[in-house]
């Protein structure tokens, strides 16, 4: 039986592991809501980190919402997903987008992190 928790495994959370898919990011995908950046990992499973800055999606309740459903996306994709640090970036203006802009955004996002990495 699969297991679909989002367990401190499965961020990144230092500033030295973000670095790494900023500086060596072997797949980007982008459009209007989110940048997405990936890069192999040396773990046996995917790894989030989210960017999402008061420019992008306005007040703290609002930011903290938005990580809510990228973290709900990656926790119901992340057997899909390549073994791969995954950095998402929210661009301005995301905060005006319905919820399931958001979810069709990350799922196309998700697709091509697939593609890229395989």
């Amino acid at each position: 039986m699969r297991r679909y928790a989002f367990s401190d495994r499965l961020r990144l959370t230092s500033r030295h592991q973000f670095d790494r898919v900023f500086k060596n990011c072997s797949s980007r995908s982008s459009d209007t809501l989110f940048t997405v950046l990936a890069r192999p990992s040396e773990h046996n499973h995917p790894r989030l980190g989210l960017v999402v800055s008061r420019k992008a999606a306005g007040n703290a309740v609002s930011r903290h919402h938005l990580k809510r459903q990228v973290r709900e996306s990656f926790r119901l994709d992340q057997h899909q997903l390549p073994v791969a640090d995954i950095v998402v970036i929210a661009r301005p203006g995301t905060q005006h987008s319905s919820r399931l802009q958001i979810n069709r955004s990350l799922a196309q996002h998700w697709g091509r992190i697939r593609k890229s990495c395989d």
